[in-house]
């Protein structure tokens, strides 16, 4: 991608799902996934390391679907970036893409809403737009 990214889809490890409300109105030209991988999401609740490696197994398989479909997918994973919490991945991904928004599907975990909340109002005016979309596997929102 080599124009200004107009929307940064960020998709959680909980949401790999192509029929997700982020990808509404998504132009492959125009606008870029993340996904981040990390350290916070498997250490902040106790979790077997064969779960963290299967739910860290369907991210980047994911993610691999998506490019075969066409999608520019920015993909910050454990031993290349090591992120500490995805609020780090978000704002390091906002900094180097510079998008005009970020779009997301409601978390689960308010914790981690919070987190994404906060690191789309960085200090010294650079606030980036966030658009909370619902999740349609719920049958209402937050």
């Amino acid at each position: 991608m080599t124009a200004p990214c107009r929307h940064l889809l960020l998709v959680l490890g909980d949401q790999l799902d192509i029929d997700s409300s982020v990808f509404d109105g998504m132009d492959p030209a125009r606008d870029a996934v993340l996904m981040v991988e990390a350290v916070e999401e498997s250490t902040h609740v106790w979790s077997h390391k064969a779960r963290t490696a299967l739910f860290l197994s369907a991210m980047r398989h994911f993610a691999g679907q998506l490019r075969q479909r066409g999608v520019t997918v920015h993909y910050r994973a454990l031993e290349h970036e090591g992120d500490p919490t995805l609020a780090a991945g978000l704002i390091a991904a906002v900094q180097a893409l510079k998008p005009q928004g970020v779009i997301g599907v409601e978390p689960g975990d308010l914790r981690v809403r919070a987190q994404i909340e906060q690191a789309c109002k960085p200090g010294q005016g650079q606030r980036t737009p966030l658009e909370w979309r619902e999740d349609k596997h719920f049958l209402c929102s937050l």
